[in-house]
């Protein structure tokens, strides 16, 4: 961790440098930057690449490349070439999705809370009319 916190050094100063000299960070050297950052652990210095990735205005970049990667082809027969297989056949591949009965869960939670508050509730009365 502390190699990782020495080698982060440079290019914070070049950041800097850059800031100074009004010179804009590509996409690619901002995601770099983040990601070198965030294997050091340390919030402080995270904060400081952050705030000059901020002033350098290339912050608002740094998910820009989002937009350039393929996505996975629709049709079945273009993507048979894939090694994981079509959507279709990924998506039958997962296990089912689990069923979701609120009614049940949050009627359970209200019968619970109802006991649980008369249980205080008896044992905070009793205490005050000497019924213990």
């Amino acid at each position: 961790a502390a190699f990782a916190k020495e080698g982060m050094v440079d290019p914070v100063r070049l950041m800097e440098e850059m800031n100074s000299g009004r010179i804009a960070v590509g996409p690619r050297g901002v995601i770099g930057l983040i990601d070198a950052t965030a294997l050091t652990s340390d919030a402080r210095i995270m904060a400081n690449v952050m705030s000059l990735a901020i002033k350098n205005g290339a912050i608002l970049r740094y998910g820009s490349l989002q937009s350039s990667l393929n996505q996975i082809p629709r049709s079945s027969s273009t993507s048979k070439s894939f090694a994981f297989g079509n959507q279709e056949q990924r998506l039958e591949s997962l296990p089912p999705v689990p069923d979701d009965d609120r009614a049940s869960e949050v009627s359970q939670a209200v019968i619970f809370s109802g006991v649980f508050a008369s249980c205080i509730g008896i044992n905070i009365f009793s205490g005050l009319f000497g019924l213990e």
